[in-house]
């Protein structure tokens, strides 16, 4: 097991909590020296490529377990490297038509310096930056004299205030953990667990929690008529009504709904735009103690009319149709509102 790998599996366990995704996929920068030609060692460039790796951390495996999958994964994926991680992703984003991202990045330059000369690293870095586009996060590793340099590179405007911080403070821990407790963090199926302030701050967020009273659905809009009945409870585009205008007008459409011959439990169809006559509407229905069937006006005739038949007999509450538009059949009745025409009838659609 190289210290790449190590550093590597760490790094993912980082992201796996704090992403809720445990199998994803990491960009790898490699530096990569195609040996065709004899005098490839006596040229100057850019010889960095790109792998991406797989990253599973899926299942019941225990970190040593996972490590050793991410290594053997990261030979395979060495060994096609000659098809690099970016061409890669422009044929997949060919093929899809739209632009295919793999921002995560992990880099590390462990064991290129002791592969050319056989010297440790004689420079200490700084400081740094580095501007790669469309990377969010590059976790990077570089060996130092005095050790390994550990660093984040990220677009930090497009995180909550102080994630990257307390993530880097956690991929840190984790390492610590691993020199202090060593075969230990290797049984662990998740060796990553969030700090205890996060954990706290979760709890608070989720305690919201309380015991809410046993009551029908419309009752609090009853309860708000009773203890505020001059408050504005709605607003559309013909005015306001308060909670006890609104109540009393749902309270007479329930009264003739009633005069219909509607039972508890029985349907009503709605055929309402969103406003005051759909508010009313349903409050009406739960009112009589029925179960209210909200309709789209514009829908197809053949499919509405279908619908109705699917629901059994029940009553219909509409606004007053215009001359030319399609009418529902059955005997109708006139209820008039502040605003508009309400008519309810039996429907019998034909079939």
């Amino acid at each position: 097991m190289t210290l790449s790998v190590l550093l590597l599996g760490a790094f993912a366990q980082v992201l796996a909590l704090y992403s809720q995704q445990r199998h994803f996929t990491l960009n790898l920068p490699v530096f990569r020296r195609d040996q065709r030609h004899p005098d490839i060692q006596r040229v100057l460039g850019d010889f960095t490529d790109t792998v991406l790796l797989e990253v599973d951390l899926q299942g019941t495996a225990p970190f040593g377990e996972q490590l050793r999958a991410l290594r053997q994964r990261l030979c395979d994926a060495m060994d096609h490297a000659s098809y690099s991680g970016l061409e890669l992703l422009r044929e997949r984003s060919r093929r899809r038509g739209e632009a295919q991202l793999m921002p995560v990045v992990f880099t590390s330059t462990l064991g290129q310096r002791g592969k050319n000369d056989g010297n440790k690293a004689l420079y200490h870095i700084v400081q740094g930056m580095t501007q790669t586009p469309q990377v969010l996060i590059d976790c990077q590793v570089v060996e130092q004299p005095e050790g390994i340099l550990l660093a984040w590179d990220s677009r930090e405007a497009l995180f909550p205030p102080a994630l990257i911080e307390q993530a880097f403070d956690l991929y840190c821990s984790v390492i610590n953990r691993l020199i202090e407790e060593g075969e230990g963090c290797m049984q662990q199926v998740r060796p990553v667990s969030l700090p205890a302030a996060f954990c706290h701050a979760r709890q608070r967020a989720n305690a919201s929690c309380r015991a809410y009273p046993a009551q029908l659905l419309h009752q609090g809009m009853v309860d708000q008529a009773e203890r505020r009945p001059e408050a504005t409870a709605l607003i559309d585009e013909h005015g306001t009504l308060s909670y006890q205008q609104l109540l009393t007008q749902a309270t007479g459409l329930a009264a003739r709904l009633q005069q219909a011959g509607h039972q508890p439990a029985q349907r009503v169809a709605i055929f309402c735009d969103k406003g005051r006559g759909q508010a009313l509407a349903a409050l009406a229905t739960l009112l009589c103690g029925g179960c209210y069937v909200p309709f789209y006006l514009k829908q197809p005739t053949a499919r509405r009319d279908l619908m109705l038949i699917l629901r059994g007999p029940l009553l219909t509450i509409s606004p007053r149709f215009p001359q030319g538009s399609t009418r529902l059949t059955g005997g109708v009745n006139n209820l008039h509102t502040p605003s508009r025409r309400w008519r309810w009838h039996r429907s019998s659609p034909r079939t």
